[in-house]
């Protein structure tokens, strides 16, 4: 990777955050997420910088089809292939000029210039230069692909979409769907917190919250949960480091609420780390219950191990094994957080389009299978397992319950309705909930209960 030279008195600060954030995503070192929280612990930003090479970094991560589209417009084939970190700051100076209209283009244009001097050389920076202001310059539409002739190409193109995913969408949706699915998953995430020891907001939890971000939300349908459309660093809350409060969507919680726990069951929470729904039903079972939480990667453990130190739960016992082989029988709850694709928070995590593939799913629908049927055969007749995913896609939601119910005689589905807040989509089946950015990520959850030994 190409070393920047320059300064740390000029203003750049915030672009020059969001350059670093996408060369370490962008070569496979580290996931956007981790990326960007090392970038700010290396080199703190302001609260008003934090939220702009935020803005430029995803941003610019998420819609790199649609940008490399518009550059290729204006640079000549000799200049190809690029330097990456010339390439980068083309797609963030591209971004800014055609999706950030409270930045002004002159700035756009002319930091993306001082990056290129200090990640490059004057030949690179006066290519830079030329290119952006033909972009800046640009008047009237931009030539797309024919939709007509090739929907899936100028949805993917226009959107910023690998055409796998297209594809499937307008096979599963129809394009009409397809097209609000795309604007959905580009829209930005705002933050939701959960109080872990409570229900309801004091005024001390609310001030903490209200000292780092401008507004404060009620939950949709949970009245411990509080939403934050600006997105304030975790870092900054105390409540989250104190073990009060910890980072969860709302959406997460409907799992938890289908195994209507009470103070004193023993819970199975299989792919339980980091372990949010872990201390959720710990929350539920009280401090005579037990939560066994399963996981089978070493570094999620450590996670899942922190946060329960974090928060203070004794009674959640984390166990490293394979959920597939599970090491206890005759139980009567399990929740199982399955390794899915991920879709149901394309919104939140601006790298995830560009990982998965068609394969993924497929892969991941067969371990969810083999997760469930492990559950089913540990379960005591009348007990219950919750299988639930943050993906949207029906074979790794609906296509996996569907074969469950199709190969067992000894299951059925539990009406999730009656156990639920008022509000939330569910069928008498299952609970899907559709990506509902900056507020609600996707999440599907479904009950089963085992009816006979096997």
């Amino acid at each position: 990777m190409a070393r920047e030279r320059g300064g740390a008195g000029d203003d750049l600060s915030a672009r020059r955050a969001a350059l670093r954030v996408l060369l370490s995503s962008g070569a496979g070192e580290l996931l956007f997420d981790t990326a960007f929280d090392r970038e700010l612990l290396r080199r703190p930003l302001s609260r008003k910088d934090r939220a702009l090479a935020l803005q430029i970094a995803s941003g610019t991560l998420k819609l790199r089809r649609r940008l490399d589209y518009l550059i290729d417009q204006f640079i000549e084939a000799r200049h190809k292939p690029l330097p990456v970190p010339i390439q980068q700051i083309l797609r963030m100076g591209t971004f800014q000029l055609t999706e950030l209209t409270r930045v002004p283009r002159f700035a756009a244009v002319n930091t993306s210039v001082d990056l290129a001097k200090q990640w490059g050389h004057a030949g690179t920076a006066g290519l830079v230069n030329a290119i952006l202001r033909k972009v800046s310059g640009h008047e009237g539409d931009w030539k797309w692909p024919a939709r007509t002739s090739d929907p899936v190409q100028y949805l993917g193109t226009v959107f910023s979409y690998p055409n796998w995913l297209i594809r499937h969408w307008i096979h599963e949706h129809g394009e009409e769907h397809t097209e609000h699915l795309c604007q959905v998953g580009n829209r930005p995430a705002g933050l939701t917190v959960r109080l872990t020891h409570a229900t309801e907001w004091s005024k001390h939890h609310l001030n903490q919250l209200g000292r780092h971000t401008g507004t404060v939300v009620e939950g949709r349908w949970f009245s411990e949960y509080r939403f934050l459309p600006e997105s304030p660093s975790v870092g900054n809350l105390k409540g989250i480091a104190s073990g009060e409060m910890t980072v969860q969507n709302e959406a997460a919680a409907i799992a938890p609420c289908l195994l209507d726990l009470q103070p004193g069951d023993i819970v199975v929470d299989v792919g339980a780390a980091p372990g949010g729904k872990s201390t959720h039903l710990a929350r539920l079972t009280g401090e005579t219950g037990r939560v066994i939480a399963l996981d089978s990667n070493a570094r999620r453990m450590r996670r899942l191990l922190d946060n329960i130190s974090r928060i203070g739960f004794s009674q959640v016992i984390p166990v490293r094994a394979d959920g597939r082989a599970l090491p206890v029988k005759g139980i009567r709850k399990v929740l199982i957080d399955a390794p899915c694709t991920g879709l149901g928070l394309i919104h939140r995590h601006p790298d995830l389009r560009w990982e998965k593939s068609m394969k993924d799913v497929e892969r991941l629908s067969q371990i969810q299978f083999e997760l469930i049927n492990s559950a089913l055969d540990s379960l005591e007749p009348g007990g219950q397992v919750v299988y639930s995913t943050c993906t949207t896609t029906p074979q790794e939601n609906q296509g996996v319950i569907a074969r469950i119910l199709q190969e067992r005689a000894d299951v059925t589905s539990v009406d999730p309705r009656p156990l639920l807040p008022k509000g939330v989509p569910a069928t008498a089946h299952w609970v899907l909930i559709e990506p509902d950015p900056p507020q609600m990520d996707g999440a599907f959850a479904c009950c089963l209960m085992k009816t006979a030994w096997t």
